[in-house]
């Protein structure tokens, strides 16, 4: 596969995406008109996909609530978005190998991950659902990138394997032990959730 990466502005600082919202408006007074507002763009190419600035932004706002939430320190916006822009470029090309490797998550496997992650937040799946709501949040996105993180993780332990000199038996065995069933369990990244604390909770339930 050929990896086609660029930034703009850049390379590709002629490359762009307008996507328009047309609002055509009555007056008494004055003719029809429609007005054209740029809604989004595209910041780099990675392969075959285009990572948008509204995915950069989201994920910069996402990091940020977290660093806030834990008290540390937030980088320069220079910083973060160098940062982001390059994490948003190699999980799009992760994923692209997956979908291209015929890689998919059901939907039982999924609503077996979100359960998983409901119950770390002490929560069942309903109640966790109505937690991300009411904090402004949606279910659909944190599910849709659970899917995405199942992937990466996917793809992520094919190419170890493919690195490594051992047979089929070996792997079968390694996996049927304790700590190969461990490894099995997928781990998520679940701080770009952010649920409500109350006022009175204590440090260790915050933390």
């Amino acid at each position: 596969m050929q990896t086609r990466l660029a930034s703009l502005p850049g390379a590709f600082n002629n490359i762009f995406l307008t996507l328009a919202l047309c609002v055509v408006s009555l007056g008494a007074s004055h003719p029809s008109y429609a007005e054209y507002q740029l809604l989004d763009r595209i910041v780099a190419i990675a392969d075959d996909d285009a990572v948008l600035a509204s995915h950069v932004r989201d994920k910069m706002q996402q990091i940020k609530s977290v660093l806030a939430r834990r008290g540390a320190a937030v980088p320069p916006d220079s910083v973060l978005y160098e940062q982001v822009l390059e994490r948003a470029i190699i999980d799009s090309l992760q994923l692209q190998r997956a979908y291209k490797a015929g890689m998919r998550v059901s939907d039982q496997e999924l609503n077996e991950a979100m359960e998983r992650i409901a119950a770390q937040n002490r929560m069942s799946l309903q109640q966790f659902r109505e937690a991300l709501e009411q904090s402004g949040q949606s279910y659909l996105a944190a599910r849709e990138q659970t899917r995405e993180e199942i992937l990466m993780r996917r793809i992520q332990q094919r190419s170890v394997m493919r690195k490594m000199s051992i047979t089929q038996s070996e792997v079968d065995n390694f996996l049927a032990s304790e700590q190969g069933q461990k490894l099995l369990q997928p781990e998520f990244n679940i701080d770009h959730i952010l649920l409500p604390l109350p006022a009175s909770a204590s440090d260790a339930v915050r933390e």
